[in-house]
């Protein structure tokens, strides 16, 4: 049982190191902090509203220390003074009945990763203004420093449902978080094309 348990794992990790970094791209994104290196690229150069943006990422961890995040779904906001957008993968916290599963890279180890991040901001119109559009976007990725209170979280498949231990684990998890935020890159921000309508001319 152990060891169908263990294949099952390596399995599912394996599956989720899916996205390489094209290491020659010009626009790739790249942060290192605390001892821990994150290569980003991200595909295509244009973002529309409610558009999705594909990126690649490799965390690499070089500590002696293993660490740990949530692998979910990415999210985006935006600083509408400096036009950068900002794309958070493991932002996900235990603060719901669900707690996410957790992804550990080992120490020295570099692991590969695929996400998508949904542009869901608002920005006033202001015609032909282009000053409070995005200008540019980088990636932060969120990890715990400490995975040792979070061992019933490494290997599931999805996450646990368990309402009192997310907020055991709530203070936990505030206090082990750190992040990496890479450069930013300039994009085009695609706007919605904006239709007027003629006047009609009529007789007097």
């Amino acid at each position: 049982m152990k060891a169908k348990a263990f294949l099952v794992f390596m399995l599912v990790a394996a599956g989720c190191a899916t996205g390489s970094v094209d290491q020659d791209e010009p626009r790739r994104l790249l942060g290192r902090e605390s001892d821990v290196r994150v290569d980003a690229q991200m595909f295509g150069r244009s973002v529309s509203p409610g558009g999705i943006v594909t990126i690649n990422y490799e965390i690499h961890n070089f500590r002696t220390e293993p660490i740990a995040f949530a692998e979910g779904a990415a999210t985006a906001d935006l600083d509408s003074e400096s036009g950068t957008i900002t794309v958070r993968v493991g932002a996900e916290v235990p603060g719901t009945p669900r707690l996410p599963r957790l992804e550990v890279i080992g120490p020295g180890e570099k692991k590969s990763f695929s996400t998508g991040a949904r542009m869901n901001f608002l920005i006033a119109d202001r015609g032909e203004e282009l000053s409070n559009y995005p200008r540019s976007l980088r990636v932060r990725v969120n990890f715990l420093r400490d995975i040792r209170p979070f061992s019933m979280l490494i290997g599931p498949p999805a996450g646990v449902q368990d309402p009192k231990l997310a907020g055991e684990l709530f203070p936990v998890w505030v206090e082990n978080i750190e992040s990496v935020t890479t450069n930013s890159v300039p994009i085009t921000w695609g706007r919605p094309q904006r239709t007027t309508t003629p006047p009609r001319r009529g007789r007097n």
